[in-house]
């Protein structure tokens, strides 16, 4: 999702289900991992700033402890820990509500991709790949930053963005006069 839609969709539903976007946002919890943790909210360390979840609850069978953000902590603790695990009918009314397609060429929009989300977050804000691949949860940093990292033509053009300037001042003259082919 953009940061566009995923404002969109934070603003279109009730405060409980906005923390559990939030939560999925903001620590790539899949759908069962979330509804685990708002039937047993204690796992949910407010104090620590943590998520813990059981092995059988994660899909690579592993106990997990994960940070979650400051401000969705004391978003969390302001509002106490009342998640809205949405059901999938639930889902695709959020996503019509905030004017989000479910299906476009670049795939389908279900709720795993606040996961997907979560992860292109993480390579937007240059987090590095070893330390977003342990956020993730993955095995293989392929799967972090091939699958899960996806970006769009504004992305690529921003980071050419960055990149162009560094490059051109060193390789064009200060002359209008010269013609310069840059290779």
């Amino acid at each position: 999702m953009t940061p566009r839609e995923q404002t969109a969709l934070l603003s279109t539903v009730s405060a409980a289900r906005q923390r559990t976007y939030l939560l999925a946002l903001t620590t790539g919890l899949r759908r069962g991992e979330l509804a685990a943790l708002a039937a047993e909210p204690g796992r949910l360390d407010l104090a620590a700033g943590v998520v813990r979840l059981r092995p059988e609850e994660t899909k690579n069978r592993e106990e997990t402890c994960l940070p979650v953000p400051e401000p969705v902590l004391r978003l969390l603790r302001g509002a106490g820990l009342s998640l809205d695990i949405p059901t999938m009918k639930d889902w695709h009314r959020d996503l019509l509500n905030a004017g989000i397609e479910y299906e476009t060429s670049e795939g389908v929009a279900d709720f795993h991709a606040l996961r997907v989300t979560f992860a292109t977050n993480l390579a937007r804000a240059g987090v590095p790949l070893v330390v977003a691949q342990k956020l993730m949860r993955h095995s293989d940093p392929k799967l972090t930053s091939n699958v899960y990292s996806r970006f769009g033509t504004a992305e690529v053009r921003e980071a050419l963005s960055r990149v162009v300037p560094a490059i051109i001042p060193a390789t064009v003259p200060d002359t209008k006069e010269e013609e310069v082919v840059l290779v």
